[in-house]
């Protein structure tokens, strides 16, 4: 049987309430520049003002040797961060409905 997971108390486990973003990762970095190894999760989201530059960024990161592989590096799907009032209305109903109607039997 396995008892309760042992603490490290060498060791820090972070979990952020947001999305980390550069400067909060280049904050970790600095606070744990003296640290044995830091890890990161496994992806990073990254934006461009041009495809230009994407395909630049994606060229170099290609290219990069982590830990003995490759990453794979492909173009992020948009995120959509509307406000609510673009959304529909949960009571909208649309003219054309796919939906057949029933029919009651007598």
């Amino acid at each position: 049987m396995y008892g309760p997971p042992e603490v490290d108390p060498c060791s820090l486990y972070v979990l952020f309430p947001k999305v980390v973003t550069g400067d909060d990762a280049k904050k970790v970095l600095e606070v744990g520049k003296e640290a044995n190894s830091i890890n990161f999760g496994r992806m990073v989201r990254i934006y461009f003002e041009s495809e230009d530059q994407v395909e630049t960024a994606k060229q170099k990161i290609s290219e990069v040797n982590f830990s003995g592989e490759r990453p794979k590096v492909e173009n992020a799907y948009k995120q959509h961060h509307g406000s609510q009032n673009e959304k529909r209305a949960l009571n909208e109903v649309s003219e054309k409905s796919s939906k057949k109607q029933k029919v009651g039997v007598s």
